[in-house]
């Protein structure tokens, strides 16, 4: 259950960083972000294991954002942070992630930390 749930929600993760930098490249009139996936799934993996996002107008570190089917963790880093998200199963069917402290996160929210802290980044 785990494994199948901890990838529809990385893959809703994947969705929607996409649908965020394409929408900020939108408004901006430039392509100032760039998604870019990994290639290279990991043992007994059906999808990619990490993604990248790019600044192109300052000289920053990539957003690194990788999913560990092992563990179930999303870990993500930046030059302004970084952080980790655990799957965590609920009563039933339910599968969610949640940070280091135990808080329910949702995908949007996920998404949100993530792509703020790359642009807060000053290096």
């Amino acid at each position: 259950m785990t494994d199948w749930a901890g990838q529809r929600i990385w893959a809703e993760l994947c969705q929607q960083v996409e649908q965020q930098v394409e929408r900020f490249n939108k408004l901006t009139k430039r392509r100032i972000l760039e998604l870019r996936r990994g290639n290279i799934p990991r043992e007994n993996q059906v999808i990619d294991p990490d993604i990248q996002v790019l600044r192109h107008d300052a000289r920053t570190s990539p957003l690194q954002v990788e999913y560990d089917s092992a563990p179930h963790r999303i870990r993500w880093k930046c030059g302004a942070g970084n952080g980790e998200y655990i799957l965590t199963t609920g009563r039933g069917e339910s599968a969610y992630f949640e940070t280091p402290y135990h808080a329910a996160i949702s995908v949007e929210e996920m998404v949100k930390e993530m792509l703020s802290k790359l642009m807060e980044s000053t290096f």
